[in-house]
Order: structure tokens, then sequence, then C-alpha cells
């Protein structure tokens, strides 16, 4: 059990208490740096230094558990879990979309702002291990041309893949906060077999740039990749 400082809880607001309490809870986790299998303090603790009562104390921890940042168990208390940052973003992608008032177009824009830069990263930063899972979803692509929701998921994949291929994780997280803006645009996208046989020839070159670490190359293969997307959602939209 880790005995951390609990100096950094000031009193929780009485405005959006638990609202205000989640939020100090998860502050408190970084400030203590605190690790997978360590242990929050005792609810007992959190309540004096918060100055709040164990109802709104258990209806943040509850909040926190349904997030993934911890797990309770009996007798035992508050214990830290490993939170997949990158799959909470890619859940929550879609209310980040809706609630921005995001059309078509505002998305096209962030894929041709941010993905060029990762695949030139990926193409100098790849290694053998993070080519495997490219390779795989060209070929998941190919065998499904028939099958629109299978062929997105692989074109989906692919891209979270040249992301992990950067090492960097804040980049990963990042592609996954428009995870559901990628997805959109490849919905808007001519849907016929001739479409995604041109996708799958994108696909084929930015994998052949990034093999051969050609950091220029990748990043051309994945704009005219965006920019044949944007102009097919044009005539699809006319």
């Amino acid at each position: 059990m880790s005995v951390t400082d609990l100096s950094n809880l000031n009193v929780a607001e009485r405005i959006t208490l638990t609202d205000d309490i989640v939020e100090k809870l998860i502050q408190h986790i970084a400030d203590n740096n605190l690790r997978v299998g360590d242990m929050l303090p005792s609810e007992s603790q959190l309540t004096e230094a918060l100055g709040v009562s164990r109802l709104p104390l258990r209806e943040a921890l509850s909040r926190l558990k349904a997030l993934g940042v911890i797990t309770v168990r009996q007798g035992k208390g508050a214990i830290i879990q490993s939170v997949n940052v990158s799959n909470l973003f890619r859940q929550l992608s879609p209310i980040m979309r809706s609630q921005g008032n995001l059309n078509v177009q505002h998305m096209v824009e962030v894929r041709q702002s941010i993905e060029p830069s990762v695949a030139r990263l990926a193409a100098v930063r790849r290694n053998d291990a993070s080519l495997a899972p490219m390779r795989e979803c060209i070929a998941c692509m190919e065998a499904n041309l028939t099958d629109i929701v299978e062929f997105i998921r692989c074109d989906m994949e692919f891209h979270n893949a040249i992301a992990l291929a950067t090492g960097n994780p804040a980049l990963d997280i990042l592609m996954s906060t428009i995870h559901d803006i990628m997805s959109a645009t490849q919905w808007s996208y001519p849907d016929d077999i001739r479409s995604r046989e041109v996708s799958l020839e994108h696909h084929k070159k930015i994998y052949a740039a990034i093999l051969r670490h050609d950091a220029d190359g990748a990043a051309s293969a994945i704009e005219a990749h965006i920019s044949d997307i944007e102009q097919g959602i044009s005539k699809e939209q006319r």
C-alpha cells in the first residue's frame, strides 16, 4: 500500500461537488505519481481531506471506476488501474465530433494537418515489428473489398498502426482523439468497389514509403490519399 501526500487535496467546492471531487482525485493521482496497483487513501482520510461526506465521495469514486481509472475491492479500497488512454479517447471521439458541430470539411482539414507529419515520423522510426500490423491491415482491406464495414475497420487500424510506429505514445493518443473523425470521412467517401480499390492502392503506397524509411514519400502518399478522399466527398455531395 502506497503512502501518499494529502496536502494537495483542498476542501472540495460545494458547487458541482462530485465533479470537483473527481477532478481533485485525478490531480492527486497525478501529483503523487500513483502507479498501477497503488491504493488511494481510505474513505475516511479522503472525506477529511476534502471536507465532504461519504456519499459524494463514493459517487466520485464510482465515476473513476466507470472511466477505468480505479477498481474498488471490498475490504481493500480503491486501487489504481492501468488506463488505456487511447481506447478511452476512441470511445469518446463520436461525442467530441457531434458536440463540436463538425462538418466533413472540418474533418478532412484535421486529417490534412496531422496525418502527413505522423506518417513522416513513422517512416523515420519504424522497425520490423511495427511494419507487421500495417501489412496485416492491407491484407485485410484487400480481402474485404466487398465488405464496406470490415474494409473501413481495417483502414482505420492501418492509420492507428502508423501512429504506433512513431514510438510516440502522445501521437497514438492524438490519433485516437480523431478516430471518429477519420471514420466519418471514410463513410462519406463514395461507396463502390472501384473507390475501395483506389483507397487500397493509396495505402500500399503509404506502406511502401514507410518500409523504405522515405519520410517525404510517406507524407506525400498520405497527402494524396486524403486529397482523393476530399475530392470523392465533394463529388458525392454535388
